[in-house]
């Protein structure tokens, strides 16, 4: 799909994304009740360091029905 990336952020393939090397990562530890928002366009990645239960809403563009 084209809105999913190629690389694994946890085990990137410098040979395949030699520019992922450049990539600034910013990093959150989110607690209960808290929201993140994730302007459009930004590739993310996700870890739940616990047992959890997350929702994600696409709010508008091309790839929503």
């Amino acid at each position: 799909m084209p809105n999913f990336s190629a690389v694994d952020p946890e085990q990137p393939d410098d040979a395949r994304h030699p520019r992922f090397r450049d990539a600034t990562a910013f990093t959150a530890t989110l607690s209960d009740g808290d929201t993140l928002f994730i302007p459009r366009g930004w590739w993310h990645h996700t870890r739940s360091l616990d047992d959890a239960v997350a929702m994600n809403f696409w709010w508008g563009g091309p790839f929503v029905a």
